[in-house]
């Protein structure tokens, strides 16, 4: 932290423990960073090749200046790490379509965070038949796959008020569908395949 911004920070009262602190942020972001990049790298199996495919598209570009600011500010390491599985999966993509659907998984995962993901997760559970509340709605198939919004709160271990805006995050992006609506109850939800595939992507399978 350079002497003048601390010299600030004490005259506004700043509590010295707090500025040994902070005056480590941007190691700490950069140290996210290096996750990415890389996580996107040994994927690719190479920097300068990465780079080369980066400049040449306009739309892998912008997933980079993305991953690297969304990165910067990661919540977790883990968090980090998928942004470079997206970027490697853009620059190894050999159409558009494959660098657009790399891309948008660029924007998802820099806007979920850990209560998000929470969430999600007992979706997935429930879909895969682990931690199902006894009063579950089945799916045409008869298989435990919606969940209302008490039971989502049960699930995730969450205060029922807290719960409402991440349901709201994950179905901005798709990773749950509203499926069943009830006059007593509101509505239900689910998880969506992309959904599965994000918990893929943070799980950091081959």
């Amino acid at each position: 932290m350079p002497p003048e911004v601390q010299a600030a920070a004490v005259a506004l009262g700043v509590l010295p423990v707090f500025l040994d602190y902070l005056s480590d942020v941007p190691r700490r972001a950069w140290r996210r960073v290096k996750v990415a990049t890389d996580e996107a790298t040994d994927r690719l199996g190479d920097a300068e090749e990465l780079l080369r495919r980066i400049r040449s598209d306009d739309l892998l570009l912008w997933q980079f200046d993305t991953t690297v600011e969304a990165a910067a500010s990661a919540s977790t390491e883990q968090k980090a790490r998928a942004l470079g599985r997206a970027l490697a999966e853009g620059a190894l993509a050999d159409n558009d379509a494959g660098r657009v659907q790399a891309a948008l998984m660029t924007r998802i995962i820099s806007d979920v965070e850990p209560i998000d993901l929470r969430v999600l997760a007992g979706f997935s559970d429930l879909r895969h038949g682990r931690n199902v509340p006894p009063d579950a709605e089945n799916d045409r198939d008869g298989n435990p796959a919606y969940l209302w919004l008490e039971d989502v709160a049960q699930v995730a271990g969450l205060d029922p008020v807290l719960v409402v805006a991440p349901l709201s995050v994950l179905l901005r992006h798709g990773l749950i569908d509203e499926g069943v609506i009830s006059a007593n109850r509101g509505s239900a939800w689910c998880i969506t395949d992309l959904g599965d595939r994000l918990l893929d992507y943070l799980r950091l399978g081959p």
